[in-house]
């Protein structure tokens, strides 16, 4: 390796690797790919936001590639359950987009009144699954609570019940940004 003479030549060599550093883009094995999950349980049930970082990401994970023939299998990526019963799906709450590369889906489950308990079952994570990111964030009343996950693990459990007297909160009458 040769070092450069001068100050100079070394602050030369280092501009001229710069429009390599700056223009060049991120390597494959670097690319930030998951899902991010915005869970809000409100009095008429349940509202998922499920966002997957790109077009590769939904395929890998067989939700197919947005395109409006889809959202049957999008809506099929989470099951609900509250105090023991399946929250069926409010098919008319189902909305697919992309933005930015990204794909989201929003769907709506009416799980009538939740007393105890509600389960959520990624079951988009019970296969074989890439290595990607899967993060979820559940709001109930004004409390945040993440979640990471990971294929083949068990759903979030939720003791609503529990967490509503404990926290001494009340589940919101409503979605956030209602569209109804």
């Amino acid at each position: 390796m040769r070092v450069p003479a001068t100050p100079l030549d070394a602050i030369a060599a280092a501009l001229a690797l710069m429009p390599g550093l700056l223009f060049a883009g991120p390597a494959d094995g670097h690319v930030l790919r998951g899902t991010d999950t915005w869970v809000h349980v409100a009095q008429p049930g349940v509202e998922i936001s499920f966002t997957v970082s790109d077009t590769e990401t939904a395929r890998a994970l067989g939700l197919g590639d947005g395109s409006g023939g889809d959202v049957t299998v999008w809506a099929e990526a989470w099951r609900v359950e509250a105090d023991g019963k399946p929250c069926p799906i409010d098919a008319n709450s189902a909305a697919l987009s992309r933005k930015d590369g990204h794909l989201r889906f929003t769907l709506r489950f009416d799980c009538g009144s939740i007393r105890e308990w509600l389960e959520l079952t990624p079951a988009f994570l019970l296969g074989d699954q890439p290595r990607v990111a899967h993060m979820a964030r559940v709001l109930i009343g004004d409390r945040l609570a993440p979640f990471g996950l990971s294929a083949g693990r068990a759903p979030i459990v939720l003791k609503v019940g529990e967490l509503l007297a404990t926290w001494n909160i009340a589940l919101s009458p409503d979605y956030l940004g209602s569209r109804d």
